[in-house]
């Protein structure tokens, strides 16, 4: 059964945080209002891997992503989050569903 937890999350640190204290099973769903950094399909086309930063970033995105991107893996960590969104599953005889589409810079 899964378990049935409702967070909403805008910060990297508050997202990361309640993951470390919390450790939430599979099953649980997090609702998070943060702006994409990125996106990228995963190589089985079965989800999309997405980078997110701070919501409140949104208004400096543009200066934030170059500045952003000049860091390395380990520099940049501590202030993106990843997150897998995997697709719905494929029903036998339905039409194939279109991905959601992230755009960089987008809430």
């Amino acid at each position: 059964q899964d378990e049935s937890v409702t967070n909403y999350f805008t910060r990297v640190d508050d997202m990361r945080n309640f993951l470390t204290i919390n450790m939430p099973s599979p099953g649980v769903e997090l609702t998070v209002k943060m702006v994409c950094f990125a996106a990228e399909r995963l190589g089985a086309d079965n989800g999309t891997r997405v980078t997110l930063i701070d919501y409140l970033a949104h208004s400096t995105f543009a200066s934030l992503y170059k500045d952003m991107s000049e860091l390395n893996g380990v520099n940049r960590k501590p202030f993106i989050v990843q997150i897998t969104v995997w697709d719905a599953k494929k029903r036998v005889g339905s039409p194939r569903l279109t991905p959601m589409q992230f755009r960089p810079g987008a809430v």
